[in-house]
């Protein structure tokens, strides 16, 4: 094994990259730009179908990506989510990432999803806990695991080591990869008070696989790990000191919020290069930086469940700790404070960190909801709904799934508007619900056609499983697509009732207008009943000369239907039942 082989444990060094990001979707597929690797978020692709999954198809044919997560939770006491594991499983063979890396920290417990990464206690307790758990996952997804430190807000009363003592303990006692983020570690150095260059010295720089580089919001008494803005420059040299310890590494410079034109991203990368072949020229030259395996720690212990227990409950706490004397004198106990913030005021971080993120989440999902509630209105309302609901799966995409259930029990909506908000989240959960689902192949016109006509007498149309029926008192839809598109459309003063389906077709969302009768077929169909069973029901209630022209439309509808892709099979029912008003054409 080479000196460059053991600094990254066998794994390639994959040069300079950034991380890939929606609004740099078409530069990266019509410019082609000359990235060494990109870094996905696996969380953003570990979807059924849909246009998650064709982006990255296309990405691939052109580069290299490793898989990095926001969602495992290895530090919780929450037993290991076994069907996220799967999926992520799933997307390692599609990607055939070199490594998958994850933050040491806990993202929730008992069942309730934060979506943050909390730290944890630097105790044997968390120590053993969490390398066990990461042996597992290394094992289970068959490719090596590495570790990211995380940054921090917050300290606690039983920690008895250094983060970097910590995070050689686990990296250690669970033989896994270290992904060290210096801009984390600028981060937390400011926030608690130790010395950055000690921590980039300490680690094991022989575990070290990947490095991470990004921006931060400095808030005076504390920085915010934002990902919004430039690398700073003494982060650049802690990552020349971090280069100069662990050799030549894979790098990745994020940007997440406030997101510049690809060109300004591709700069701060082309600025990581550059260190590291300035630290490679000095190393051929002789200029050698010591390394280190890492220094056994002395080790504390502290009660995890009870530290998760208490902060999983103050984080979602809707009042500011410090308000509260019983929850101030509690986080005394568990959190260390400093002399800019008290304990209580740490924890009001994440506190605060919680609402903002769960609420931007069901605004970007939601912008019709949000028009008509307005932003005060709809603040109270997710509010409200994240108190009743909170997220227990670990995808922001899921966060919504009981809104629209919890909109039409909900008092607080003005209401001359609550009608109308209860048909907007029903709409809006639907486009969330059709984004990535399964890819099905429809029903093909040729299909159709080699249907024997007797075989109407029994067929039951089974219809494609990307679409969504849905019967509304007011247009919506007009409201959205006018929203979505920066204009204030007027509210609708009184119901004008209106059928819908909303489908998918060639991975966009489609909405089409449907008379009543064709709208409650389909609708009888979506349920399973027969055809014939369908139409006799709709016809029996027609005048005769209705009925005459509801079996004149069948046919019409059918071939439409089967052009929009709606359909997705006809099966043939051992039941007998009359003949149809007439076979589809």
């Amino acid at each position: 094994m080479t000196p460059t082989d053991r600094v990254r444990l066998g794994l390639p060094d994959l040069g300079v990259g950034v991380g890939l990001r929606v609004p740099h979707y078409e530069h990266v597929f019509t410019k082609h730009p000359a990235v060494d690797w990109f870094e996905i978020i696996s969380e953003n692709f570990m979807v059924d179908g849909g246009m998650p999954r064709a982006n990255l198809e296309r990405v691939l044919s052109r580069y290299r990506v490793a898989q990095h997560g926001v969602s495992m939770s290895i530090g919780t006491k929450d037993p290991l989510d076994r069907e996220y594991l799967r999926k992520l499983r799933d997307l390692v063979r599609r990607t055939g990432t070199p490594w998958v890396s994850d933050h040491l920290c806990w993202t929730g417990v008992g069942g309730v999803n934060l979506h943050d990464l909390c730290p944890l206690p630097y105790t044997e307790e968390a120590v053993k806990h969490v390398a066990a758990r990461a042996r597992a996952v290394q094992d289970f997804l068959g490719v090596r695991f590495a570790i990211e430190n995380v940054s921090s807000y917050l300290t606690y009363t039983s920690s008895a080591m250094t983060e970097w003592e910590f995070l050689t303990a686990v990296c250690e006692e669970a033989d896994c990869g270290l992904l060290l983020d210096v801009n984390n570690i600028y981060v937390s150095s400011y926030n608690h008070g130790f010395d950055a260059r000690a921590y980039v010295d300490g680690v094991p720089h022989h575990r070290v696989v990947q490095m991470h580089l990004a921006g931060h919001t400095n808030k005076g008494k504390y920085i915010i790990d934002t990902h919004s803005d430039h690398v700073i420059d003494p982060v650049w040299e802690l990552y020349r000191r971090a280069c100069e310890r662990c050799g030549d590494v894979s790098t990745l410079v994020e940007w997440d919020d406030d997101i510049p034109p690809f060109e300004t991203l591709l700069a701060e990368a082309e600025k990581a290069r550059v260190i590291r072949e300035e630290v490679a020229r000095g190393r051929a030259a002789g200029v050698v930086a010591s390394s280190s395996a890492g220094a056994a720690p002395t080790i504390g212990r502290g009660d995890l469940g009870d530290v998760m227990g208490f902060l999983g409950s103050a984080f979602r706490r809707p009042e500011p700790i410090v308000d509260d004397a019983v929850l101030t004198e509690a986080s005394r106990e568990h959190v260390a404070g400093n002399d800019r913030l008290t304990p209580a005021e740490q924890v009001d971080i994440y506190r605060r960190q919680f609402w903002m993120r769960h609420v931007d989440s069901l605004i970007e999902d939601y912008p019709g909801l949000v028009y008509i509630l307005g932003d005060d209105g709809f603040d109270a309302f997710a509010r409200a709904y994240l108190e009743a609901s909170p997220s227990r799966s670990w995808s922001l995409r899921n966060l919504g799934n009981e809104l629209a259930a919890f909109a039409g029990r909900y008092e607080g909506f003005p209401p001359e508007r609550a009608a109308l908000a209860r048909d907007m989240a029903r709409y809006e959960l639907a486009f969330v619900d059709l984004f990535d689902g399964a890819d099905v192949p429809p029903l093909d016109a040729a299909r159709l056609a080699s249907i024997p006509e007797e075989a109407w007498d029994t067929a039951r149309v089974v219809l494609h499983p990307l679409l969504a029926r849905l019967a509304f008192d007011y247009p919506v839809h007009t409201i959205r697509n006018a929203v979505r598109a920066g204009e204030t459309p007027e509210l609708p003063a009184a119901a004008a009732p209106i059928h819908l389906v909303l489908f998918r077709k060639e991975l966009r969302i489609h909405y089409e207008e449907v008379p009543a009768h064709a709208f409650e077929l389909l609708d009888a169909l979506g349920r399973g009943e027969p055809l014939a069973v369908a139409c006799d029901a709709i016809a029996a209630r027609l005048p005769e000369d209705e009925a005459a022209r509801l079996a004149e439309q069948i046919g019409p509808w059918f071939q439409r239907w089967t052009s929009l892709g709606w359909l997705a099979d006809v099966n043939s029912s051992p039941r007998g039942v009359s003949r149809p008003l007439a076979p589809p054409e």
